[in-house]
């Protein structure tokens, strides 16, 4: 059995996605990646597949990562959510899903750093 905590990033700039997917799978994550929020949403209905950590950008085409966040928040209370957003952004609103956040430009070990936390059990 793959005890390895499993992160599913959405990010809709593909340099940032591979940078993210890349940082992740070195330091020993299994990782889920997609540019579009409808293709995530997808995956979090699909119970079968294990989700520990969702990392999306705020500001996407098609859906926010508020939105998408609380869709997962919904699915799976579990689930422990990052966003990461070029603006600031109050973690504190009633109505945010973010577990945590991360300020774009991102720093590698910071993302590692917060994902760390994010997936302890």
């Amino acid at each position: 059995m793959d005890t390895r905590k499993r992160i599913l990033v959405v990010e809709d700039e593909p340099d940032i996605l591979a940078l993210f997917v890349r940082l992740l799978e070195e330091e020993g994550y299994e990782v889920l990646s997609t540019s579009r929020p409808s293709e995530a949403v997808r995956m979090l209905v699909d119970l079968r597949l294990r989700i520990d950590v969702l990392i999306t950008d705020h500001m996407m085409p098609g859906m926010t990562g508020t939105a998408l966040g609380q869709i997962a928040k919904r699915m799976r209370p579990r689930i422990r959510v990052m966003g990461v957003s070029g603006v600031a952004l109050l973690i504190r609103a009633p109505d945010s899903p973010y577990d945590s956040l991360l300020q774009k430009p991102v720093k590698g070990h910071d993302l590692l750093k917060k994902v760390r936390w994010l997936a302890e059990d």
